[in-house]
């Protein structure tokens, strides 16, 4: 699973799925793996592929966020509104990276530094991905950006 993220987050997208498949054959039930190969058939552009894939996962949070994302790739705006809605409503206390992830790629820069302060406030993992994820591009040349970083203990550049 982790090597297949790693991947991803560098472009490398046959490696990516060759361990995210993996990942599935070793847990096929767990949540987030299927969730994984949508994010890959995202990074591709491929977003009826990712819609199947991430029909696949079993986890309620994972298949939110990912319909969020999916959904906008897909030009539904108004599922993935209500997707990310839900995803806040129900998940906020423990998914607000993910939250401020969905508004970064729609392109809503202050609902995504308002969702990592609240991620950084909550001690929320998911913030240990905030220098390879390739939803927060958007994000990046922003000073808050930078001043997050420092917060977080990290160099405010790459």
């Amino acid at each position: 699973y982790n090597l297949a993220r790693i991947h991803l987050a560098r472009g490398q997208f046959a490696d990516a799925e060759r361990f995210a498949r993996r990942a599935v054959e070793l847990s096929p039930g767990a949540g987030g793996v299927h969730l994984l190969i949508a994010q890959i058939r995202l990074a591709e552009g491929r977003p009826a592929e990712a819609q199947a894939a991430l029909a696949l996962d079993t986890s309620p949070v994972w298949k939110l966020y990912g319909d969020a994302l999916v959904a906008f790739a897909d030009g539904r705006r108004g599922a993935s509104d209500a997707a990310v809605a839900q995803l806040a409503a129900d998940y906020g206390s423990e998914a607000a990276y993910q939250v401020a992830e969905v508004h970064a790629f729609r392109g809503e820069r202050d609902l995504a530094f308002e969702w990592l302060e609240r991620a950084y406030r909550q001690r929320d993992g998911g913030l240990i991905e905030i220098r390879t994820s390739a939803y927060l591009g958007s994000l990046r040349a922003d000073p808050r950006f930078g001043a997050l970083l420092v917060k977080l203990g990290l160099p405010p550049t790459a």
